[in-house]
């Protein structure tokens, strides 16, 4: 009698380049976060400095990792974890 092969488990944390980075967190890029937070996948983000407000309610706890700095220097990609991320998301920011 033939047994069924193992079924593979499911994942329950994504791997770890499994994360997407947003760049500027004005109306479209935090509701970007929320979205992209719903699939419960991790969530990076680079803003110039802290948004004067918050949009989404709780936002800011739906961030992995938030960066302050221009995203156009490679050391702020670096220290917001573009290494961990399968995406980025060039979002206009607030001048």
């Amino acid at each position: 009698m033939a047994t069924a092969a193992p079924q593979p488990e499911k994942r329950e944390t994504p791997p770890p380049n499994d994360g997407f980075l947003v760049c500027g967190l004005g109306s479209l890029g935090q509701n970007c976060v929320a979205n992209l937070k719903s699939f419960g996948v991790p969530v990076h983000a680079i803003n110039n400095t802290l948004p004067d407000q918050w949009e989404v309610p709780h936002l800011r706890d739906l961030i992995d990792h938030l960066e302050m700095g221009d995203c156009r220097s490679a050391a702020v990609l670096g220290r917001a974890g573009i290494r961990q991320c399968r995406a980025v998301l060039l979002l206009q920011m607030k001048v």
